[in-house]
């Protein structure tokens, strides 16, 4: 299965999940007898990302290959040669430091000083790598300029499987995933879904943050990724927001708690993709 930017689905579960349509006993079932079979082949997913070529393509090794070909051709060749990228080194080191600072917020200045380059020169080699979409930059959402006064941005590389190849890490299992990686890649699932314009994070001058802000205008989804085994409780950061915003679903991404709680969703994250297309995706 593909979704609407290209990007492969593992198969199995289109076989497993048959229908779009949410339902919780039935998901609940199907969750608790294939488990195992989807933690592994989420694991995979997120080792190598979701490039067709590579998803593919069956073995280890010719996947670190490619991933390998794809980062030569594409990067190193194509847009460093086309776009026309004077420091080169720079731009590189841009590249690693971004991958490793994924679902984090984005300092420019601290980052150009690290750099040793010019705002501008950072500002050239940020657009020229969302441009050709190896990451993306999440705006704050903010209603309250006084309180809620984050204006930097977070950064997310877009494919997995490339900031793996690029950090030279590859978690093996799903138990490697780390809370960072599992923030990214459920970004990387609500963008399938989600517009630039309705997709945000939020964070307050006291530092107290929610993930991920779904903006309808009328109503409000508020979505934390808690990737540890056992959930309890609701983040103060989103009850806090629920008392001040019309917020319509609480959508808890987990490790392997799947439950529902009054208006709180709790969805492994093997799953996140397949809810999103069943709540939001249709409400677009």
């Amino acid at each position: 299965m593909w979704n609407k930017n290209g990007i492969k689905i593992p198969s199995v579960y289109t076989a497993i999940f048959i229908t779009r349509a949410y339902n919780y006993d039935k998901w609940k079932i199907l969750c608790e007898v294939h488990k195992t079979k989807l933690e592994i082949l989420f694991a995979k997913f997120a080792q190598f990302g979701g490039y067709p070529e590579i998803v593919t393509t069956e073995d280890y090794n010719p996947k670190k290959t490619l991933i390998r070909e794809l980062f030569s051709t594409y990067i190193q060749k194509d847009v460093i040669a086309f776009l026309r990228v004077e420091n080169v080194t720079a731009f590189n080191s841009l590249i690693k430091v971004l991958c490793s600072e994924t679902a984090n917020l984005l300092n420019k200045k601290s980052l150009a000083n690290t750099l040793g380059i010019a705002i501008n020169t950072l500002n050239k080699y940020l657009d020229i790598l969302q441009g050709t979409y190896v990451c993306h930059f999440l705006a704050p959402f903010f209603a309250n300029t006084r309180k809620e006064v984050s204006k930097m941005k977070k950064i997310f590389i877009n494919d997995s499987g490339l900031r793996n190849f690029i950090l030279n890490r590859f978690p093996a299992t799903y138990d490697d995933i780390s809370g960072q990686e599992a923030e990214s890649l459920a970004f990387a699932a609500l963008r399938h879904y989600v517009t630039e314009e309705n997709l945000f994070f939020y964070r307050t001058i006291s530092k107290a943050e929610i993930d991920f802000i779904v903006d309808y205008s009328q109503t409000i989804d508020i979505i934390e990724v808690i990737f540890q085994n056992k959930v309890s409780g609701l983040p103060v950061a989103m009850r806090n927001f629920t008392k001040k915003y019309n917020t319509q679903k609480i959508i808890l991404v987990t490790k392997q708690d799947f439950k529902e709680e009054d208006s709180r969703f709790y969805i492994p994250l093997p799953l996140f993709d397949f809810f999103l297309q069943a709540n939001i995706h249709n409400r677009n």
